[in-house]
């Protein structure tokens, strides 16, 4: 499963936090699993999910609701990763500014999305 959004403009730890925030949603509203594991190529994003968000930051409500999200499951980690390793996400970040629809659910790997799939699988970058 994968999904793109449309955001309004937003700063890029937003845009990542939104991004979190939209797939523990969907992992909730399929019944998907307990056990999830965040990756993303923001420090930033990972380190106030670790640690908590000052209430004074932009970021607080967004990181509020992936906490609350991921209090319902059984454990939830969050892992750095290299831009590199991101290669799926930001392909389905792009997507989202070709399409008209806010919110697109993609039950299956869409077509634009192998290339990356498969060289993520073979370890190559």
């Amino acid at each position: 499963m994968a999904f793109s959004r449309k955001l309004d403009r937003c700063s890029v730890i937003k845009a990542e936090l939104w991004a979190i925030t939209q797939g523990l949603r969907l992992i909730h509203l399929k019944k998907l699993g307990t056990h999830i594991l965040i990756e993303s190529d923001s420090l930033e994003a990972i380190t106030l999910l670790r640690n908590g968000c000052p209430r004074q930051n932009e970021c607080f409500d967004l990181v509020q609701e992936i906490s609350e999200l991921a209090a319902s499951c059984e454990t939830v980690s969050y892992l750095h990763i290299g831009r590199e390793a991101n290669l799926v996400a930001d392909l389905l970040a792009k997507q989202c500014n070709i399409g008209e629809e806010n919110l697109i659910i993609y039950d299956s790997p869409p077509s634009f999305i192998f290339r990356a799939l498969a060289a993520d699988l073979a370890g190559v970058i």
